[in-house]
């Protein structure tokens, strides 16, 4: 759940956050809201199995990458290397 995460974030400092949009409690956006105000600079990548891409849009409006389910392997690979590269 959101609420789990965000307790789980102030005992580490993860490289990268995989944001499910859909979950119990807050979806994924307030999630990623509440987490970068902890951690500015956490690079998050969101998956979704449904959502529409303007809701999706209109929700996170941070232009992290955004995986349809299913995804591949791969394709979470890339998604996590461009964001590293952004980073570096």
């Amino acid at each position: 759940s959101g609420a789990e995460a965000l307790i789980a974030l102030e005992g580490c400092r993860p490289d990268l956050a995989l944001l499910d949009y859909a979950m119990p409690g807050m979806h994924g956006a307030d999630l990623a809201r509440a987490a970068l105000e902890m951690q500015p600079d956490l690079p998050i990548v969101f998956a979704t199995g449904y959502a529409e891409s303007e809701q999706l849009d209109a929700a996170l409006g941070s232009g992290a990458p955004v995986l349809r389910k299913p995804f591949s392997v791969a394709e979470l690979a890339d998604a996590v290397s461009r964001h590293a590269l952004q980073r570096a």
